[in-house]
């Protein structure tokens, strides 16, 4: 997503990476050893594109009532898919998961 995009929808693109025992997926978790996973962050802009009638409405009572209403959050909007290669008590499985990578982000 371009840095405009990024400033019309809020939110923040990021990469950490990390290996399987920092993750406690060593136990069972075969491949791959090391992942990147890619994640939303940062606080959103005073001025972005609500994703959805309620990230609208929570903007609007977060200026009204700061203390009790928090702030729009950075949340995945769409998602990138990983295959892990993971132990079964039968042998091993491909198994892929829809929502571990954080493709793109807006703010809600």
């Amino acid at each position: 997503m371009a840095a405009d995009a990024h400033r019309r929808s809020g939110g923040r693109h990021g990469e950490v990476g990390a290996s399987l025992e920092d993750l406690g997926w060593a136990d069972w978790v075969l491949s791959p050893r090391e992942v990147q996973v890619t994640m939303c962050i940062g606080a959103c802009p005073s001025q972005f594109r609500a994703a959805n009638m309620h990230a609208q409405i929570k903007t609007s009572l977060h200026r009204l009532k700061p203390d009790t209403v928090p702030a729009p959050c950075c949340v995945p909007a769409s998602y990138n898919p990983m295959v892990l290669i993971q132990k079964t008590d039968t042998g091993v499985s491909l198994q892929t998961y829809d929502d571990l990578l954080a493709k793109d982000c807006h703010c809600i």
